[in-house]
């Protein structure tokens, strides 16, 4: 009942409304409407558009949008995130919720705008990490542009992300560098993931212990497990794996989530869904009690998969085939 009743047309209005609280309570909607994902695209957009809409629901509504996925959702989220580009926290979360949806001419203009504002540097920072997280291809050009050291650091720091996401080596002396000069903590964050993104585990560890003072922050620990994982096989890919989705980063936990589900390690994502406190309970119930599961169930069905349970444990249903 409580599935129905908060995947009804009712529930997802009641959801959406009940987004402008605080508390227990919106976490629980915002991680309903995930749920309900399709059905509740239009109240959500609807809402995401309304000027009376308080900030915390609009910031939730991104959220929720990116975590639907919904190529339908480039439109509004994007036009919304026009609208307030010089807002960082509207802009830094409607540009995550467009990385979460495919790519499009729409939104790969919207980063180039952003890039072309005249003093503009908030704007260029998160189109870089926009076109970063993506892995635009055409961005290679953008971040050797942009990561000059004439280049204000907002901007080059993001420039230097994008170009490591892009796996141009010839970045990392300057990530290095910058990474070994700097005193801003957000900039090491960025420039230790950048140089993550361009390392074996052998080479990360090695910055180590030769940089003792950057091997300690928790960025650092929590990136060692991706690299592990982008570098192994067998079962040691797969403990990574597992590893990434308890308690990774949400981007990296996406990552192992995709490759589990390929793979078809259906067994280990089910136990993050279904605790087992709760077992024998509905799937889109139980997936409320676990920390991760409402974004591990958003990743699987953004790949296109129907989820469901069965005796066995997880039956995922793959995309049509296009032909």
């Amino acid at each position: 009942m409580i599935v129905e009743e908060n995947t009804s047309p009712e529930g997802i209005r009641a959801n959406v409304q009940a987004l402008e609280q605080r508390g227990d309570r919106t976490k629980i909607a915002a991680s309903w409407l995930v749920i309900a994902g399709a059905d509740a695209l239009a109240p959500a957009h609807e809402a995401l558009a309304d000027p009376n809409s308080p900030d915390e629901a609009k910031i939730a509504l991104l959220q929720i949008l990116g975590e639907i996925g919904d190529p339908r959702s480039v439109q509004p989220v994007t036009r919304f995130t026009r609208g307030n580009t010089e807002n960082r926290t509207y802009l830094g979360a409607g540009l995550r919720a467009l990385a979460l949806m495919p790519p499009s001419e729409e939104t790969l203009n919207f980063a180039r705008e952003l890039l072309e504002a005249e003093r503009a540097t908030l704007m260029k920072q998160q189109a870089l990490v926009y076109l970063a997280l993506v892995r635009e291809p055409l961005g290679a050009e953008i971040a050797r542009a942009f990561s000059t050291p004439a280049t204000e650091p907002d901007v080059r720091v993001a420039a230097l992300f994008l170009a490591a996401r892009l796996g141009d080596d010839e970045a990392r002396p300057d990530i290095i560098k910058m990474l070994q000069t700097t005193e801003d903590r957000s900039y090491r964050d960025v420039l230790l993931r950048a140089l993550a993104e361009l390392s074996t585990p052998e080479a990360l560890d090695a910055f180590g212990e030769t940089n003792p003072s950057l091997r300690s922050p928790a960025t650092f620990r929590k990136l060692q497990p991706l690299v592990v994982f982008r570098h192994a096989d067998g079962d040691r890919k797969l403990e990574a794996a597992r590893h990434l989705v308890a308690s990774g980063f949400d981007w990296d936990r996406r990552e192992a989530v995709r490759f589990l589900v390929e793979e078809g390690h259906t067994d280990v994502l089910y136990g993050f869904l279904q605790p087992g406190t709760f077992s024998g309970q509905p799937l889109l119930k139980t997936i409320l009690y676990s920390p991760r599961g409402v974004q591990i169930f958003a990743q699987i069905r953004r790949m296109g998969y129907r989820v469901d349970e069965t005796s066995d444990g997880l039956e995922l249903t793959p995309p049509r085939s296009s032909e």
